[in-house]
């Protein structure tokens, strides 16, 4: 029997609710140190050792 491991989609707002939310994500332990990253273009962040998608 083959498990999938599908992703959980958190969507983020941006400016400063984007760093409070993130703030307290950070709080529970979970973490994307991509979008940490100021200089990104990037629109979609993954963690993959927590399977999560972040926009």
């Amino acid at each position: 029997m083959e498990v999938f491991m599908k992703y959980i989609t958190i969507a983020l707002a941006k400016g400063r609710l984007a760093k409070q939310t993130l703030a307290l994500l950070e709080q529970t332990g979970i973490t994307c140190e991509e979008m940490k990253d100021k200089d990104t273009r990037k629109l979609i962040f993954i963690n993959e050792e927590l399977k999560l998608k972040f926009f």
